[in-house]
């Protein structure tokens, strides 16, 4: 008996990816080839532990040519006095890092090779 897979389509409404350490970074490489074919340029949200991933897929995005960096960013994330206040809240500051990448000029070329076809 054959068992499907389901399959969801994944369709970016902003291009802002918000990166956590639970996945690896392959998968955000993948989804970020996803939202450059349908916006020119994505930022790359990471904080806390996920800011090491978002390093490397920016760099590597950069390095096999699909974008260039147009901005990097870092702030500090300082919780409010209400987010002291609830349970389980975790003390300190989070730094954050927001990297800007812009779709690179021989983008379409590079995606040819991809395996997800957008309609």
């Amino acid at each position: 008996m054959e068992t499907k897979k389901a399959t969801k389509q994944i369709t970016p409404t902003s291009n802002k990816i918000q990166i956590s350490s639970k996945r690896d970074t392959g998968f955000y490489v993948f989804l970020s080839k996803l939202f450059l074919m349908d916006f020119p340029e994505i930022e790359l949200h990471a904080l806390g532990d996920a800011i090491a991933i978002g390093v490397k897929v920016g760099e590597l995005l950069c390095r096999y040519g699909y974008t260039t960096i147009a901005r990097v960013e870092t702030t500090t994330i300082v919780p409010t006095e209400d987010e002291k206040q609830e349970k389980g809240f975790r003390r300190g500051k989070k730094a954050k890092l927001i990297i800007r990448l812009g779709k690179s000029s021989n983008f379409n070329t590079l995606i040819q090779n991809f395996r997800i076809k957008k309609d």
